[in-house]
């Protein structure tokens, strides 16, 4: 979310993430939960309040959002898995995760 800045005293709801799929091969099993732990890690650096639901629905996202008086809720999505991760190659995984965040409430919500 390069740019965009939170108040500092932001609370977000973590959506779960659906594991990873490299084109033609099956789900990385683990990396959504992965993404959502070090998703959830990042934001506490930064001293946000964060949660997360086992639900991959905005509107669930929304309504535990609303529940705990939270203001952001954020879904994540793999747009992009290339699994390279082989002993013999030494190269990296690479992928691209996408996160919107839920925009605060109108003023009076």
């Amino acid at each position: 979310m390069p740019g965009y800045q939170f108040s500092k005293d932001a609370k977000f709801v973590v959506l779960d993430i659906v594991d990873g799929q490299e084109r033609g091969e099956a789900p990385t099993y683990g990396s959504g939960q992965a993404m959502v732990s070090a998703l959830k890690e990042d934001l506490m650096k930064h001293g946000y309040s964060v949660t997360s639901i086992p639900s991959k629905e905005l509107a669930d996202g929304f309504k535990e959002a609303d529940r705990l008086g939270f203001a952001y809720v954020a879904k994540g999505g793999f747009t992009y898995w290339e699994d390279n991760a082989t002993a013999w190659s030494g190269n990296p995984d690479r992928t691209h995760l996408d996160v919107p965040p839920r925009p605060p409430p109108a003023p009076g919500y």
